[in-house]
This record gives C-alpha cells, structure tokens and sequence, in this order.
C-alpha cells in the first residue's frame, strides 16, 4: 500500500472577518494542531499592531510582523510534517468567538479532506472562505 507525506507550508490572511483580527485555529482530523494564541498574535491582512500578523509559516514556526517575520518557540516545524499516511486527512479552519458574546459559536470557514490521489509536484494552495473571511493554505503532498 503506497503512503504519502503531507508537509505544511503557509497559512495566509487575505481578508480578516472581524475588525482587530481573528483568532484562528486549525483542525487536524478533529483536533487542534495550530492556535493564533499561541503565537499570541490575530490574524489579519493589514497588520495595524503587534497583537497582529498576517501569515504563518509552518515550514520555520515564524509569523508575518510589521517589521518583519518573527520566530516562535510555540511550535517546531515537525509537528508540521506527516509522514507515511495511508488515510484521509481532513483540516478544518475555525475563528473562535471564545469570550465574545454577542457573535456565537466559533465560525467554521471550511474544510479540506486529502487523500493521496491528491498528490502533485510542488506546492498546493487552498483557499477557506466564509462571508467576509478568506484564508490561504498552503502545502505540499508527495507518495512515499
């Protein structure tokens, strides 16, 4: 039975759904690999403060600054890579709405399934989109 990997490359913001940022969480097969808090950073396109970034770069663990990216120790590029799948890997992108009452539930803005027919050369993008939010995912799928 053939395998793949699966490397993470890039999340990007290219239109936050909420004014001062949006707290962004991605789910892997129903649970948290990746949390704006801890990179203690909101996404959004147009950065305005240093509570913002506007990418993530899985590759290096470094988010898009104002003056430029910064590193974190929060994450480590391996928890980025999944070698050797052989099932389905089903991302879902989330904006939580934790302690704002007046929005509700946190806002599904969509969600990827991967298989290993999937696999190309080079990098792959995926776009997550809910009304006024857009997000850019990008990743890397060979066969082993």
């Amino acid at each position: 039975m053939s395998t793949f990997t699966l490397r993470l490359l890039s999340l990007r913001c290219i239109q936050a759904q909420e004014g001062d940022g949006d707290e962004i969480y991605l789910k892997l097969n129903s649970e948290t690999i990746f949390s704006w808090d801890k990179i203690g950073r909101k996404f959004r396109n147009q950065i305005r403060n240093n509570k913002q970034t506007a990418s993530f770069d899985f590759r290096k663990c470094r988010f898009s600054t104002g003056k430029g990216d910064q590193d974190t120790d929060a994450y480590t590029p391996d928890q980025f890579e999944f070698v050797d799948q052989t099932e389905p890997m089903t991302f879902e992108l989330w904006e939580s709405d934790a302690n704002e009452f007046l929005l509700g539930g946190d806002d599904n803005l969509g969600q990827l399934v991967v298989t290993i027919a999937d696999a190309q050369p080079g990098e792959i993008a995926h776009g997550f989109m809910l009304s006024d939010a857009e997000y850019e995912f990008r990743y890397t799928l060979t066969v082993n």
